[in-house]
Order: C-alpha cells, then structure tokens, then sequence
C-alpha cells in the first residue's frame, strides 16, 4: 500500500457513505483493511464507519483486528479504542481492555479520566468518581497548567466532553448528582459554567441540579431565557426538563407555554404526549387525555429498549427519568394509578 494510500481509502469511503452508496462503501473499507500497516486510529476510524451504517458486528470486528495488531497502542490510541468500544454498547469488552492497559498507561496523567469513563458506561459510578478526585484536588489547587491538560491530545470524535479542568469538572458534577451529592454537584458544576458559561450542557446540568434541589426561582429563570438559547440537543432536552417541572407543579400555564413554543417543533416525545394528556385533563377532554398516555408510555418505552442496547449514559439516563416523571405526573392527574406507579418507582424501569 502506498503512503498515505490508507487515507485516501478512508476519505474515498466516507465520500460513498455521504452519497448513501451503502456497498461501496463497505468495499472500499475491505480494501483498505486488506493492506498492511494500518494503525489503531484508522482501525478506530474504519469501525466508526460501519457503527454510522448501524453494522455493530462489522465494527466489532474491525476493534478486535486492531486489538491484535496493536496489542500496546499509545494513550490517544488506546482512548479511541475503547471509546469505540463502549459506543458499541459493550461496555464489559471496554472494561476488560481497560485493564489491560491499566499497567502500560495507568501512569499517563489523562488514563484517570479514560477510567472514570468507562467506569461510568459500567455502572460503577463511586469508583468513577474516585477516580476523578486527585484531578479535582490538582484543580482545586493549582494556578498553573495542569498536567493532564497538557498531555490531552485531541479529543475522540464523538459526544464526550473535553479533557480538561471543564470536562473533569462536568464528569464529576454528573457522578455526584447520580449518587445523590447535590451539593457538590452544584459545586462543580458552577466552576465548570464559570469556564465557559455558553457551554448548553453545563446550563442543563445546572438546571437539573436545581430540580433536585427544589430550586424553582432558578428553573423560572431558564424557563424565560429560553428563548435565547440555540436549538442544540441540550436546549430540548432542557425544555423537557422544565415540562416536567411544570407537570410536577400542576401549571397549566407554564406547560401551554413549552407545548406551544417548544415541544411541538421538536420530535415526539414522551413529554409531549404526557403534557398534551395533562391539559386535555384540564378541558375536560378524559378519551384524549388517555391517548395521549398511551402515546406517551409506548414512547417511554421504546427509549428504554434502545437504551439496553448502549452503554451507560448519566445525562441520557436523567433525560429518560425527567419523562418517566413527567408522565407519571399526568397519570397522576388522570388517576391512572398502575401508569403513575410504574413511573415512580424508586429506579424507574430499573434503567
């Protein structure tokens, strides 16, 4: 294979894939797989490939042919393997190769974050967490740069947050909001925000916080600058944060407001349905309102059963129950007592 020849396969590959020629696709991968010398990231970046064409089993494969071939691969390559790892929902397979490389790179000053990571895809939220405390002390202390923001190298392409003091910040404050230290995840998510206050995800982290904490004054506030808020993925899902909230307070005028101007220009969800159910309750209109229940658990449910095939998500996980109460609520109203207790149980769905 020529220089660089591996990059053009990829580029090429990519360009069938945007075009949705599906076989072509795949063929130019196969080639590019059949020369020598190919490295862990092009091995990572071949499986993200097929994991975009929804071919779990392809991608398996490439990561366990990268696995061989490169049995000591650096930290960013090692992140990125088993990041790709967990995106395919294995997150026991991630854990395993994480302590295979715990002995060559636990002493990289980025592996502690790699670890609490996976950790997190697995459950183990505590150790996650643990993981994360001798960077938060580093944080916490240190005016200058920070070792292991200085040994990132660029980030894996995906939806992770960076690795930096912002990032650790961010992954700590969703641990201890997960295992029901509020406090400190009002703290660390406030640093975090300082760093960057237009950062979407921090802002619904924050207001998350504070619906747990009971903070209306605070979810009032988000709930008028929403307005002014880009329509990213965590503006929604803030949007159905606050319907759930209005749900919860049995408003009637908060939740005409997010149906209106919010819920209905997105895609259906279970909040919608679940608020829809609730102001039918208002107008009398009992038929309507079970309907829209229905609608509302057939939906629910269908985000559970694609979640049992991923890995472990806090921010997703929180998004899932923010509905569940939602709808519970409306139940609540509708005294449909096998919907509302089915959704407030202590582990909603056990997800």
């Amino acid at each position: 294979m020529l220089p660089n020849e591996q990059s053009l396969f990829l580029a090429l590959a990519r360009a069938y894939l945007s075009m949705g020629n599906i076989e072509e696709t795949k063929e130019t991968l196969n080639r590019m797989l059949a020369g020598d010398n190919i490295s862990t990231e092009e091995y990572v970046n071949v499986a993200n490939i097929y994991l975009h064409l929804n071919t779990s089993a392809e991608a398996a494969r490439v990561i366990r042919q990268a696995i061989a071939n490169n049995p000591q691969p650096e930290f960013a390559e090692a992140r990125d393997l088993a990041y790709a790892v967990m995106r395919l929902g294995d997150g026991a397979a991630a854990l395993q190769l994480l302590t295979e490389l715990e002995k060559p790179l636990g002493a990289h000053p980025c592996f502690p974050i790699l670890k609490s990571d996976i950790l997190t895809g697995n459950k183990q939220l505590i150790p996650a967490l643990q993981s994360l405390l001798p960077l938060l002390k580093e944080i916490e202390f240190s005016t200058t740069d920070l070792t292991f923001e200085t040994s990132a190298s660029p980030a894996f392409e995906g939806k992770l947050p960076p690795y930096n003091r912002e990032g650790v910040l961010y992954r700590a404050a969703q641990l201890e909001r997960a295992t029901g230290d509020l406090a400190a995840a009002q703290k660390h998510v406030e640093l975090a925000s300082s760093l960057n206050p237009d950062n979407g995800d921090l802002v619904l982290l924050k207001s998350e916080v504070d619906f747990a904490l009971k903070q209306t004054d605070r979810l009032d506030a988000a709930l008028e600058s929403l307005e002014n808020r880009p329509n990213s993925t965590a503006h929604q899902e803030m949007t159905r944060l606050l319907t759930a909230n209005a749900l919860l307070e049995r408003d009637p005028v908060k939740t005409h407001l997010l149906v209106d101007h919010f819920l209905t220009h997105q895609n259906p969800t279970a909040i919608l349905h679940a608020a829809r159910a609730f102001l039918a309750l208002s107008d009398g209109k009992l038929a309507q309102a079970g309907d829209e229940l229905r609608s509302a658990e057939a939906l629910l449910e269908e985000s559970y059963a694609r979640s049992a095939l991923e890995a472990f998500n806090i921010p997703a996980h929180f998004a899932w129950v923010w509905q569940a109460l939602g709808l519970a609520a409306a139940a609540f109203e509708a005294q449909d007592w096998n919907l509302c207790l089915l959704y407030t149980s202590p582990s909603p769905r056990d997800s």
